[in-house]
């Protein structure tokens, strides 16, 4: 029998409950590499998305959490959540929190590994988790690996001087790493500089499915989006943050409003900028009843949405500070359901999409191809459209949990503890 391995994860980005508007990814992933590998106790440290207790670990079915705060009053508690980057971009104060939240972060995982004696340290973000970890590595004499997803190892690049020789000493010390994407690779290459890259460590690979969960829920219903059933269906899923470009979706759609009127535009999910698409959608004239907000979406209701979708659409975009996605699990997630999907080129997608075979790549800046594609793949002839959704299913296979868990737990584990 395996002895039991201790495994000490370090997020900022780790909901509460299912209600928790926070990413799920990082605890999809824990859960289900627990499900499979009994022998991995994992215990979470993450900063508190309420006011609740904090400091004490609290144990669940598969995993330990250790929540804690960062700043006084609470109600400055604001950098974390919704990403750390978008944050400070919004609120210029949020910066100056980065130390505490730092310390702070350093602190408790410290005095959380003397009590639990972990056997390895799992950093989801490299900054600043990746650097705590490397940290707590020193301290204990144990191994750590990390997630890097996006760009978070670029944000070490504009500190002068130290942020690069911080990178590469920290990188150069982790036992491994994956990286969310290929895009998010290269920028790590460019950060540290080839010469202190050790290909062997890293891996490209994208956060899991959570095919088990989704694949547990049949016969869902919902009276409030039954006129959802007769229409074809438009869904985008995500934040209402500038990287979605959900403004570029509905200037897209006012030409298919205007040209298709039978079109529905499904908007799951919730952000700061809710009440500038409202206004946008009364200055573009489109017709309000082919609009659907849902607010936050929970798996349960996703499920049901990408189950009434004809044509899920990923519109993001370059932000004003150049910030781009690294590979949006939704994307995976709505290959993983088979659906048609039009994924826009700055996210990635061509990392996981054929042109044309297994969805449309576009650029969503260019509001009247855009249209081009959508009215090719709404006039499209079914049988066409049924291969492009069939190699959508396969290629989705390849980013479900059940495939991916045994990909992390070798790479990432198995040989370090």
């Amino acid at each position: 029998m395996t002895d039991n391995k201790k495994i000490m994860v370090l997020t900022s980005t780790f909901p509460k409950n299912d209600k928790d508007e926070v990413p799920s990814f990082v605890k999809d992933q824990i859960v289900n590499l627990s499900k499979e590998y009994k022998f991995l106790d994992f215990t979470v440290v993450a900063p508190e998305t309420n006011f609740g207790t904090s400091d004490k670990i609290e144990a669940s079915d598969h995993f330990n959490e250790v929540r804690y705060h960062y700043f006084w009053p609470r109600r400055f508690e604001i950098l974390i959540g919704k990403g750390i980057i978008p944050t400070i971009k919004k609120n210029k104060f949020a910066f100056l929190l980065v130390p505490f939240y730092f310390l702070s972060q350093l602190f408790v995982s410290y005095r959380v590994a003397k009590k639990i004696k972990p056997d390895i340290f799992y950093a989801h973000w490299f900054t600043p988790q990746g650097i705590t970890a490397y940290l707590l590595s020193i301290f204990t004499g144990k191994p750590f690996v990390f997630t890097t997803h996006a760009q978070d190892v670029i944000i070490l690049r504009k500190i002068p001087i130290i942020g690069k020789l911080i990178a590469k000493k920290a990188i150069s010390k982790s036992s491994a790493w994956t990286c969310d994407s290929k895009s998010t690779e290269l920028r790590l290459i460019k950060t540290i500089g080839e010469t202190n890259f050790d290909a062997s460590k890293s891996l490209s690979i994208p956060m899991a499915v959570d095919s088990e969960t989704y694949d547990s829920y049949t016969d869902l219903q919902y009276k409030e989006y039954e006129n959802l059933n007769d229409n074809f269906n438009i869904l985008f899923l995500g934040r209402f943050a500038e990287i979605k470009g959900v403004d570029h979706l509905l200037k897209l759609f006012q030409l298919i409003n205007t040209k298709y009127p039978n079109v529905n535009l499904i908007l799951g999910g919730d952000g700061n900028l809710l009440n500038e698409y409202k206004n946008q959608i009364k200055k573009l004239n489109i017709n309000e009843e082919n609009i659907t907000f849902t607010g936050y979406v929970d798996k349960r209701l996703k499920t049901y949405l990408f189950e009434k979708a004809d044509v899920f659409i990923l519109p993001s975009i370059l932000s004003s500070t150049g910030h781009k996605e690294g590979l949006p699990v939704v994307l995976l997630e709505s290959l993983y359901f088979g659906k048609l999907i039009m994924a826009s080129k700055y996210c990635n997608a061509e990392e996981v999409i054929e042109d044309k075979k297994s969805g449309f790549l576009f650029d969503p800046l260019n509001t009247k191809d855009s249209f081009n594609i959508f009215e090719e793949i709404y006039l499209s002839d079914d049988e066409v459209l049924k291969e492009v959704k069939r190699q959508s299913l396969e290629t989705g296979k390849k980013y479900s949990s059940d495939y991916l868990n045994k990909v992390y737990y070798e790479h990432l584990f198995k040989d370090f503890i």
